[in-house]
């Protein structure tokens, strides 16, 4: 069985953004994890455990999913946190421009019910994870920080990059963190 999920990747410029927006959390004292840059990525749908032998299909499915949604842009937003504000126990960064994104997740979404894949029963909410936190300890100046940053959020200087690729990635949990390898690409746009 491989654990495997689809998801955007990430260009260099948006992992050193995503590095410094996580830095003044990361001196507030936070009972948390906070995210490699280099292994943050977009999650489009999280598969679980899927048969070795159905990568090949999953990938030709995805190809073909990918296929009728044109590249489009992305543009790092504001921060957030999940649950609530009151609770919170993951600290994102959100997306801006997000309506192409929202349609090429319900296509994939769509073709892989038809192959055995439960859709999500939440909405799907596009979100960077930059720290999941272990306990509430520091959680008002996490607030307070996220507050100002996105106070002084302006977003016509908010990094933007496009989204032209849709990857398969096989996820391996370590006791130092979660390794992800792509097992298969799939162009947006393109039908070969």
């Amino acid at each position: 069985m491989i654990r495997s999920f689809i998801a955007l990747d990430l260009p260099s410029a948006v992992r050193r953004e995503l590095r410094r927006t996580a830095e003044p959390f990361k001196r507030l004292g936070l009972d948390a994890r906070f995210s490699a840059a280099s292994s943050i990525h977009l999650t489009l749908k999280f598969l679980g455990d899927v048969e070795a032998e159905r990568i090949d299909l999953l990938a030709a499915q995805i190809k073909g999913a990918a296929s009728v949604h044109p590249p489009f842009s992305l543009r790092l937003g504001t921060l957030g946190v999940f649950p609530d504000r009151r609770r919170p126990r993951v600290l994102w960064r959100g997306l801006r421009g997000i309506a192409p994104l929202l349609e090429l997740q319900r296509g994939i979404s769509a073709i892989l019910a038809q192959e055995g894949f439960e859709p999500e029963k939440r909405p799907y909410a596009p979100h960077l994870t930059l720290a999941r936190l272990r306990s509430p300890r520091k959680s008002q100046a996490l607030i307070e920080e996220m507050e100002a940053f996105n106070g002084a959020y302006q977003e016509d200087e908010a990094p933007v990059f496009e989204v032209g690729q849709v990857h398969l990635f096989k996820s391996v949990l370590k006791p130092s963190g979660a390794e992800y390898t792509i097992l298969a690409s799939a162009s947006l746009g393109s039908t070969s």
